[in-house]
């Protein structure tokens, strides 16, 4: 963290990396660029990951490059699945501070990181969360807007709030401590087979809850996503958006068990998952398979999860206490 004295002697922003992650995006990559390249912050760096495309949106990136030296192309020629791709993008950052961009989307408010830099260093906050918008063509409508009344967090309170669904589960519009985020990704060196974003991101964003120190929401909308109706946004192969719920529980397991002498597991967690089950009730019945797999093999089951595994999803004969 940059300490408060330094920042306010200095003229600096501190350094900002933007993380694109691109899979043939040339309809959209320029704009998203364009957005980026806008901000006030002056001192940016935007690291495109190259997702072995096989469209001209590496050449637009390239060429953008040759104008901008603040812009950096990454190739990565063999597929690395998502997770894997932003982890790399995360130690290749330089910055002090990380956000991330889809290549479809884009920074509106062009002040966005010059505020939440300054608060970032103001507050000692390493994981910042600002409002985000969606829109067509034809409308916009507000979209995971931060709560005016939602509190800042501080751990162990930050990863309560998150596994209780709480803390929106997205990369995008936040930003991140560098250091911090890097010592998360430590805690996913299992890679995941599943490469659908929603995993990816869910795994991602609980290992960063589990690593915060200080969760700060800012109201001001800094980020917008364009709707693309029956079309696939980002990843070839990834936007079948079933949760692996099965590697979402193992990761639960494994931060719980690395917090287990600052959060107390009992019945707390045991509720926690069971009003999960219900929450999925009416969902489309391959999920419901796979949270139910996943349920069953839960090792911090409690009476509460017990429970509702026993109401909601047929026994496993593998679990005879089930």
């Amino acid at each position: 963290m940059i300490s408060l004295i330094n920042y306010i002697l200095s003229d600096e922003q501190p350094l900002v990396t933007i993380i694109i992650p691109l899979k043939n995006g040339a309809r959209y990559i320029d704009d998203a660029l364009l957005s980026a390249q806008k901000l006030s912050t002056k001192n940016i760096e935007i690291i495109v990951l190259n997702d072995n495309s096989v469209d001209n949106s590496p050449k637009i990136v390239a060429e953008l490059a040759e104008k901008d030296p603040r812009i950096r192309l990454i190739n990565f020629t063999e597929p690395l699945g998502y997770l894997n791709l932003l982890i790399a993008g995360i130690h290749h950052a330089k910055g002090q501070y990380i956000s991330f961009l889809r290549q479809s989307d884009s920074f509106p408010n062009p002040e966005i990181f010059k505020i939440l830099t300054d608060l970032a260093v103001l507050k000692e906050a390493d994981f910042l969360h600002f409002s985000t918008y969606i829109y067509t063509q034809h409308s916009k409508h507000e979209h995971n807007k931060v709560n005016p009344n939602q509190p800042a967090m501080v751990q162990p309170r930050l990863l309560k709030r998150f596994i209780r669904n709480e803390v929106s589960a997205t990369i995008f519009g936040k930003m991140f401590g560098a250091e911090m985020m890097k010592n998360a990704t430590f805690l996913l060196q299992e890679v995941f087979e599943q490469n659908a974003t929603t995993t990816a991101e869910y795994a991602l964003i609980m290992a960063v809850s589990a690593k915060a120190k200080h969760y700060l929401p800012v109201i001001e909308r800094g980020y917008e996503i364009l709707e693309i109706p029956n079309e696939k946004r980002d990843f070839e192969g990834a936007m079948k958006d079933v949760v692996d719920y099965r590697q979402i529980f193992e990761l639960n397991d494994k931060i719980l068990t690395w917090w287990k002498d600052k959060i107390d597991l009992g019945t707390w967690y045991g509720a926690v998952m069971a009003d999960r089950l219900h929450q999925y009730i009416d969902f489309p019945e391959e999920e419901k398979q796979m949270l139910c797999a996943a349920a069953n093999t839960e090792i911090f089951l409690g009476h509460e999860i017990k429970h509702a595994v026993r109401e909601l999803c047929p026994p496993d004969p593998d679990k005879e206490d089930l």
